[in-house]
């Protein structure tokens, strides 16, 4: 007798549970010393220096923003504005 094959689960889209945001990092005296990464959910976002403009894609829930200085005197004046939120880096 013919057998019938069961079909697939759907697949959720990963795309489709995330929220996308603008990201701006810019406004400080010394860029090149600036960097930053974004990590959600165990999974890196996004990272960077300055300026940096675009756009991520982030799953809802925790995310850490772990920022940097290469000169350790702060981001002075920098700021990281994305997802409603604004951070700078004090020395």
């Amino acid at each position: 007798p013919p057998s019938s094959m069961p079909s697939p689960p759907p697949s959720a889209s990963p795309a489709a549970l995330s929220i996308e945001f603008q990201v701006t990092v810019a406004g400080g005296s010394y860029p090149s010393e600036v960097s930053w990464t974004l990590m959600c959910s165990g999974a890196l976002i996004g990272s960077g220096g300055a300026p940096y403009s675009g756009t991520l894609s982030a799953p809802p829930g925790e995310c850490t923003l772990d920022m940097n200085d290469s000169y350790g005197d702060g981001w002075n004046g920098d700021q990281w504005e994305g997802a409603g939120n604004t951070f700078t880096l004090d020395s």
